[in-house]
């Protein structure tokens, strides 16, 4: 089998494949790309409204202006929030790859996509939030 790039499948070099075939396969490489970056954004969206309910909240029970209010309520709140954003990136990291195999890419060939290191990025840094919102509350 002849060697491949590192992001090309080796799908498109079967030469019975037509032009239209090959494009075929471009289009939903593209669009797996698409809908990973699209579940970025969403997480994105998830883990900073999530902080910032957190820091608001905080603010709002430091302040007394809402009565009964349990100290730890903002921090549940927003620990869910970022937590439902990096999981469900955690998840859809996991669909791509599978989606990128079915195709015909290997996990190598996966990785190496600006989409997964963007992606791997928010998922660390909803990881960290969670952990310092766990254990050092005061950091922040």
């Amino acid at each position: 089998m002849a060697r491949t790039t590192i992001g090309k499948p080796p799908i498109l070099e079967d030469s019975r494949l037509t032009l239209s075939d090959r494009l075929s396969i471009r289009r939903t490489i593209l669009s797996v790309d698409r809908t990973l970056l699209s579940w970025t954004r969403t997480a994105i969206a998830f883990i900073g409204f999530g902080f910032t309910i957190y820091k608001l909240f905080e603010e709002i029970a430091k302040g007394g202006l809402v009565e009964g209010v349990r100290p730890q309520t903002p921090r549940n709140l927003g620990l869910f929030l970022i937590s439902i954003g990096t999981l469900c990136l955690v998840f859809m990291l996991a669909d791509y790859v599978r989606a990128q195999r079915f195709i015909g890419l290997t996990l190598k060939q996966s990785l190496t996509k600006p989409a997964v290191w963007a992606s791997g990025a928010i998922c660390l840094l909803g990881l960290i939030l969670i952990i310092l919102m766990l254990f050092a509350p005061e950091a922040f």
